[in-house]
């Protein structure tokens, strides 16, 4: 998990994740537009079943995250991607639609229901990266 770890929550989330799927985890603190790079450098046979984007809301963060996990997934994964399917400014949408655009990932399901009555609508998108080289970063 690469987290900020600006939230009182996250060492109790990632105590109780370590507990749940013991030897599963590890928890990396920081900007992931740094850390998250340099963890595929140090690790690079490490591989994901299961990828949750859900940090910067700024394009080029998402871009960045989107980008170096997808090196990260295993053959069989699914992504998540959080605050998609809104209309919101923070919303990630730009990189849903240019993933798909560019055959870079396919979506499994869309919802936008969740939270619809806190700060409006917004939702989450799963997914899988393809086989098809295309990186959100060049286009930032």
């Amino acid at each position: 998990s690469f987290d900020l770890g600006e939230h009182n929550y996250t060492a109790a989330a990632a105590g109780y994740l370590s507990q749940r799927f013991e030897g599963r985890l590890r928890l990396v603190l920081g900007d992931s537009t740094r850390t998250l790079p340099a963890h595929l450098r140090e690790h690079p046979e490490e591989r994901c079943d299961f990828i949750s984007v859900d940090g910067g809301h700024l394009h080029p963060v998402a871009a960045a995250d989107a980008t170096n996990f997808r090196a990260m997934a295993a053959s069989q994964h699914l992504v998540a991607f959080d605050d998609t399917n809104c209309p919101q400014s923070w919303c990630i949408d730009r990189i849903i639609d240019e993933g798909m655009g560019n055959g870079v990932i396919r979506t499994v399901y869309r919802d936008s229901s969740t939270e619809k009555y806190f700060r409006g609508y917004r939702g989450f998108t799963i997914a899988q990266y393809t086989g098809t080289h295309w990186s959100w970063t060049d286009n930032v």
